[in-house]
């Protein structure tokens, strides 16, 4: 099946209250009942929401499933978030996924493809954030490279030393994010994912960034979520539920640069990542 730049598909999505407090608790908001900081994600009404939100409203893997390429043959390798302005608590959306670049890479029997999220808000003209994810398709290669790779990939960042911390996340962590989508069975069936080859199941890179994301913010008393304006990394390695995420922030202007490894297995994470505040 070939997807070549141009390819989309578009949906509309309704959300509620409930949905963004399910996204809070499955990237680790919650964890600690007595830190009265998470209660802002878990508030009714209106609570507060993560920027990373807007990574559980695209199509994701369905743009590729409904082209007839199974689950099991992606990969994501990277996400980069652009916010215009924040989402609501509550909204119908429209989301609009569009394959903007193609990379084969035949000496690994698969192909890079890029693609593009647009979200805009039911009633709005213009869309409240973007997003590009780049997919790792196994077993498929495209007969050349094209497309537009996007700036937003490029992105780095040098600095002070700002953060380190580390993250513990809930062994449950990746069957509530399941809640939102993301029904890929390496997440819950441990066969499903030891056929892919992991040890167990694994936690859904959009909730590992709601993890870091929740932790930043915590930390920089400048930024709101409201504030973030571009927030993105690589993927390095899997993390399972239950692991613990060493988190390592470098500051410069209003740029934070951060990458994250596994406390217990000494593996990275989370590469080159970027997260930028509204000047």
């Amino acid at each position: 099946m070939r997807l070549h730049p141009g390819v989309m598909i578009e949906a509309q999505k309704n959300y509620t209250e409930r949905d963004v407090q399910i996204h809070a608790l499955g990237c680790g908001i919650g964890m600690h009942p007595d830190d009265l900081s998470d209660l802002a994600w878990l508030a009714e009404p209106d609570p507060d929401v993560l920027p990373v939100f807007a990574l559980v409203l695209g199509a994701g893997a369905g743009l590729f499933t409904s082209h007839g390429i199974p689950w099991n043959k992606l990969v994501v390798l990277s996400h980069n978030v652009e916010t215009l302005r924040p989402l609501p608590a509550v909204a119908t959306v429209s989301s609009r996924d569009e394959v903007v670049h193609v990379e084969p890479k035949p000496k690994i029997n698969a192909t890079i493809m890029t693609v593009r999220t647009s979200i805009r808000e039911a009633d709005a003209e213009t869309i409240s954030c973007r997003f590009h994810t780049k997919w790792l398709v196994r077993e498929l290669v495209a007969e050349e490279a094209a497309g537009i790779v996007t700036n937003a990939e490029q992105r780095t960042a040098d600095g002070s030393p700002f953060l380190t911390t580390d993250i513990r996340t809930s062994p449950q962590a990746a069957l509530i994010f399941r809640l939102l989508g993301g029904r890929s069975p390496i997440h819950f069936d441990p066969s499903a994912a030891r056929a892919a080859g992991f040890d167990g199941p694994i936690l859904h890179g959009p909730a590992i960034l709601g993890h870091v994301l929740g932790a930043m913010l915590k930390e920089a008393s400048d930024l709101d979520p409201g504030q973030v304006e571009y927030f993105g990394c690589e993927y390095r390695g899997v993390l399972y539920p239950g692991e613990t995420l060493r988190l390592e922030c470098n500051r410069f202007e209003n740029e934070i640069k951060f990458q994250a490894t596994c406390v217990e297995r000494g593996t990275q994470v989370l590469e080159r990542g970027v997260l930028s505040g509204r000047s």
